[in-house]
C-alpha cells in the first residue's frame, strides 16, 4: 500500500514553511516509501480568514528542495493543463474530484509519456 500524506496547503510564510518542512521529515522518518502531497495553488480556509497559497513561482522550488533535501516523493494537485506542465520534475500529481469533468485535462494528461 502506498500512503501519500502532507498539509492541505503550502502558504508561504516562515511558520508554516517550517511546519511543511518538518512533516517532509517525520513522513521520510515514519516511512521511507510514504510520498509529500502539498496544494500550493488555490486557497484554503480557517473560520478566522482566507488563505491564500503559495503559488506556483514560490512553491515549486520549494517542493523541489524538499524532494531533494528529505529524500521523499513530492507532489501537488492540478486543475488544468498549464499547472501540469509546472509539476513536470515532482514525482506524481492528482487531479481533484471536482476536475474529473475537465476532459480536456484528463487528454492532456493522458497523452503524456512518463
Amino acid at each position: 500500500m502506498t500512503i501519500i500524506a502532507g498539509p492541505c496547503l503550502l502558504n508561504y510564510n516562515i511558520d508554516e514553511l517550517f511546519d511543511i518542512w518538518k512533516t517532509a521529515y517525520q513522513l521520510k522518518t515514519i516511512d521511507p516509501t510514504i510520498m509529500f502531497r502539498c496544494k500550493i495553488n488555490g486557497g484554503g480556509t480557517t473560520p478566522q480568514k482566507y488563505i491564500k497559497g503559495a503559488g506556483y513561482t514560490k512553491g515549486i522550488p520549494v517542493l523541489k528542495d524538499i524532494q531533494k533535501r528529505v529524500g521523499i516523493k513530492v507532489g501537488i494537485e492540478v486543475r488544468i493543463e498549464r499547472e501540469f506542465d509546472l509539476a513536470h520534475d515532482l514525482d506524481f500529481v492528482w487531479i481533484p474530484a471536482r476536475c474529473m469533468n475537465n476532459y480536456s485535462l484528463l487528454e492532456y494528461i493522458g497523452n503524456y509519456k512518463r
